[in-house]
């Protein structure tokens, strides 16, 4: 979107809190309507409420700061995003000796993920841009452009089919390729209208979060169900995303109406 990353996260802000209001509320009545699915913490004997909220401030309390810190960095302008990115990685080194869990081992595997997944970026980045530059000098960034501004004449009917047709890639293509390929097709047709460029990568943003819920290509799906094994079925995590793609929809409708809950 070619926009500050300080703006972007500091924009992003409210709506993460108003998405974390609406998971709060959906899973406390759930919990109230069917206790079944969420059955009381048993401690260990003896262990009093006060000393599980004192071993949960601990456990939580080291990475809510590391975020903190890395995060105020970027909103004061004391840090670029990169140099933020090597404060959050030594902060981390540091938290694991804090913690006592450091080892070479640790090291090395957090090492080799970070080589291969920028490397991963770095390939559909180029392969996008091939992409683009091909699309671009055939006609098709043209062809693009002149069908939103001359059949959509409405920003409005803009934004609902650029948010369906994000929605719909999100069933099969990872984010990070519609982030490269069909975000950069948007880019001039939101100057071209007038949109706030901040206000529509939040409406994005929040549009490519349900991708990582919508079967069959959603990676926390696939992250879920490899942390739980056979123990539930794929269906069932499918069918139990559904009500939390809604809740995010629903967040994505309040930022289009109330476009005020984006401050930057």
């Amino acid at each position: 979107m070619q926009v500050s990353v300080g703006d972007l996260f500091a924009a992003a802000i409210v709506p993460s809190l108003i998405l974390v209001l609406f998971y709060v509320l959906f899973i406390l009545a759930l919990a109230f309507l069917k206790p079944a699915l969420a059955p009381a913490l048993k401690g260990e004997e003896g262990e009093s409420l006060r000393g599980v909220i004192l071993e949960t401030l601990q456990t939580s309390l080291p990475p809510i700061g590391l975020i903190i810190i890395v995060l105020g960095g970027i909103f004061l302008g004391v840090v670029t995003p990169t140099e933020a990115a090597a404060l959050g990685a030594m902060g981390s080194i540091l938290l694991t000796l804090f913690l006592r869990s450091f080892s070479l081992e640790l090291l090395r595997y957090a090492a080799i993920q970070t080589v291969v997944f920028s490397g991963m970026i770095f390939a559909i980045l180029i392969g996008a841009s091939a992409f683009t530059l091909v699309f671009n000098d055939a006609g098709g960034g043209d062809l693009i452009f002149d069908f939103f501004s001359d059949h959509l004449g409405s920003p409005w009917a803009f934004i609902w089919v650029a948010m369906g047709v994000v929605f719909l890639l999100g069933f099969f293509i990872d984010f990070i390729e519609i982030c490269f390929v069909v975000v950069p097709l948007f880019v001039p047709l939101v100057g071209h209208f007038g949109i706030d460029p901040i206000w529509f990568a939040m409406l994005l943003a929040i549009n490519l979060q349900t991708s990582f819920l919508t079967p069959p290509f959603g990676f926390a799906l696939f992250y879920l169900k490899g942390a739980v094994g056979d123990r539930l079925k794929t269906s069932a995590i499918y069918q139990g995303a559904v009500p939390f793609i809604l809740l995010q929809l629903l967040l994505l409708g309040i930022v289009v109406v109330f476009p005020a809950v984006i401050v930057y």
